[in-house]
Order: C-alpha cells, then sequence, then structure tokens
C-alpha cells in the first residue's frame, strides 16, 4: 500500500483528545464546539459534520468565515469582543447576525485530479 493510503488507514488518537480540549466550549458557546466538533446522534452517527473558522482584519474591525465542510455556504460575521472571540461568534450565531452566502468554488477547487 502507498504511503499515502497508509496515512489514511492508521486510527487517529488525536481525534478524541481534541474533543475532549474543546469539551469546556459546551457550556460557554456551544455553538463553536459544534461547528468545531460537528454533531452526532445517540448511536454515534455524525449528523453535522464540522467546519472551520478563520479570522481576518477588514479595516478596524475583526472579522471571521466559517466554512463549514461539504456544504455550499459559508458564514461572515464580526467579532464583537476580540478579546473572547468564540463567544462573540456563538452569540452572532444566536442572535442570526452572521450573514450566510453561497462559496465561491476557485479555480484549485473546480479542477479535478
Amino acid at each position: 500500500m502507498s504511503a499515502y493510503a497508509d496515512r489514511f488507514q492508521k486510527p487517529q488518537e488525536q481525534l478524541p483528545l481534541a474533543y475532549a480540549v474543546l469539551e469546556p466550549l459546551r457550556d460557554i458557546c456551544p455553538s463553536v464546539r459544534d461547528l468545531l466538533c460537528g454533531v452526532v446522534d445517540s448511536e454515534g452517527n455524525e449528523i453535522v459534520k464540522p467546519a472551520t473558522i478563520g479570522f481576518f482584519m477588514d479595516g478596524s474591525r475583526l472579522k471571521f468565515v466559517i466554512r463549514p465542510k461539504h456544504h455550499g455556504e459559508q458564514c461572515w460575521g464580526i467579532v464583537s469582543d476580540v478579546r473572547n472571540p468564540f463567544l462573540s461568534i456563538d452569540l452572532a450565531l444566536t442572535k442570526g447576525e452572521c450573514e450566510w452566502k453561497e462559496k465561491q468554488t476557485t479555480q484549485s477547487e473546480s479542477t479535478p485530479y
């Protein structure tokens, strides 16, 4: 088997550790925890895939973008408190203060390999 295939055949010991690290977010900002870890049902089946969060400056404001995996939209918003970015994101999601936009594919995403 190739080295590339071997990489994905190994058990992912780090995944449970990552979930444990993010567990305190469950009480503080549950939406952020769910978007970083995904959501599973009581039987362990994944019902919502995880997403990534990116931060960037736009003028004098810190903004974020949420990119769900395998989903056609992205969520854009403003971090209202830079000392608590995850809490700001959770509040923005809860209050509907985010803008969901269709994801634009780039040339590299649309080119088959």
